[in-house]
Order: structure tokens, then C-alpha cells, then sequence
């Protein structure tokens, strides 16, 4: 009986999202643009590493960091924007140290789910400027996010959002036992306008 329950005030929840109609606030078109501004924690996931004995390594050393960033997208078609977004990540190993990264990401969304409350689904890729104690690298950066938008006005809304984020550090030759790809999930909260 519970779980009967339980389906029920699942779907009475989730019916008026799927049954939105065309007409609905929020229904985009070729040229809409959306201006997002982005923060919340990021938790490392594991390293895995490709050295003689692969591995991963899930005692990452590095506490829960934080994340802002700001990102913009301009729709091609009635549910698909293209922009860019960047950010700032921050996290502190068990020692004094400070790991940051500075992704800037090309991102494509797609929002099968408009009006009042939307679903964007969000996959980036791009390049990071990483820096930890004594060193700094470029590498690559790759994400992917699902949403639960909210808009509280035609323009303004907030959206909860989690996602995965593949941070690789590959080397060559001498220091190629210390190619890496760091496994990172972020947690963001975000504050759109569109238009």
C-alpha cells in the first residue's frame, strides 16, 4: 500500500510537467538567449590512473570545493542552445595546499521539458587551466548535467542541478606513469534570465 501511495504523489507531482502544453511560458525559439550565473560545491569522485598497474583511486586527498561560474547560450531551435560557459574551481587537500581550475567549456543544452518548470540537460567540453602547489598544466575538460528548472517569473528562474565532470592530466615520456583523469561531481545551484 505504501508504495501505491508513494507512485501516486509521484505522478501527480510530475503530471503537470510532462503535460505542459506548446503554449506554456518558456517556450523558446531561434535566437531566445538564456545568461546564467552558477555556484555550489563539487565533490571529487576518484583518480584513476594509467601507469604500469592502472588503478583507481577513490581517497582523492582533496576535501569538497566550491564552484562559480557564468555561462551564456542562444537557441538554435525550439529546445537545443549552444554558448560557452566559464568558471572557477577551488578545493583544499589535507594539506595546505590549494587546487584550482579554470574551465572554459563550449556547452550544448537541450530542454525537452519548457515552462514553468524545465529540464535541461547539458553536455561541455573544453580546456581547463589547472594549478596545484608548485605546478600548473592545461588539459581538457568534459561535463555533463542534468536540471530541474524552475521560473518564477517569464524571465527569471532558478535551477538545481548535478553532473560529472572528466578532468584528464596526460603526460608523455618520463612522467607518463602520472597520467591521470580526475573524476569530479559537481552540485550547482543556478540563477537564469532569459530572453
Amino acid at each position: 500500500m505504501k508504495r501505491i501511495t508513494i507512485m501516486v504523489l509521484i505522478l501527480a507531482v510530475l503530471a503537470p510537467v510532462f503535460a505542459a502544453d506548446a503554449t506554456a511560458i518558456g517556450q523558446y525559439q531561434m535566437g531566445s538567449q538564456m545568461f546564467t550565473f552558477r555556484a555550489g560545491p563539487v565533490i571529487p569522485l576518484f583518480f584513476y590512473f594509467f601507469n604500469d598497474n592502472p588503478s583507481f583511486v577513490s581517497d582523492t586527498h582533496l576535501k569538497t570545493g566550491g564552484y562559480g561560474s557564468i555561462r551564456y547560450q542562444g537557441f538554435t531551435n525550439s529546445q537545443i542552445a549552444i554558448g560557452g560557459e566559464l568558471g572557477y574551481y577551488f578545493a583544499y587537500p589535507r594539506n595546505d595546499d590549494l587546487l584550482t581550475s579554470v574551465p572554459l567549456q563550449f556547452v550544448a543544452s537541450w530542454i525537452p521539458v519548457q515552462g514553468t518548470i524545465e529540464l535541461p540537460i547539458s553536455l561541455g567540453l573544453g580546456f581547463a587551466y589547472n594549478s596545484f602547489a608548485q605546478s600548473s598544466y592545461l588539459s581538457m575538460f568534459a561535463s555533463a548535467e542534468i536540471g530541474l528548472s524552475w521560473y518564477f517569473t517569464d524571465q527569471w528562474g532558478i535551477t538545481v542541478s548535478a553532473g560529472y565532470w572528466l578532468i584528464p592530466e596526460i603526460y608523455t615520456d618520463a612522467k607518463r606513469v602520472d597520467t591521470s583523469l580526475g573524476n569530479f561531481s559537481p552540485i550547482v545551484v543556478s540563477v537564469s534570465y532569459r530572453n
